[in-house]
């Protein structure tokens, strides 16, 4: 079983380059819009698809609960 568990982890890694990677993502976004202003647009005009051109950033904090129900895939 051991052999089995070392062909395995041997076998995830493509080729033979097992370095650690140098590169640090930068990450630090600044939010340029909020949830209200995204509901504004929408509200503007419900009849028509909400279409966004320009590169937006918004936070958000999204809180759900399984007590009605599992709602995975939903």
């Amino acid at each position: 079983m051991p052999f089995l568990s070392l062909l395995f982890l041997a076998g995830c890694s493509p080729g033979d380059d097992h370095e650690t990677t140098t590169g640090v993502a930068d990450l630090a976004l600044e939010t340029n819009i909020d949830l209200e202003a995204v509901l504004g647009r929408f509200y503007q005009d419900q009849d028509r698809i909400l279409t966004f051109e320009e590169d937006l950033v918004l936070e958000a904090y999204v809180v759900s609960s399984d007590e009605a129900g599992n709602f995975y895939k939903e």
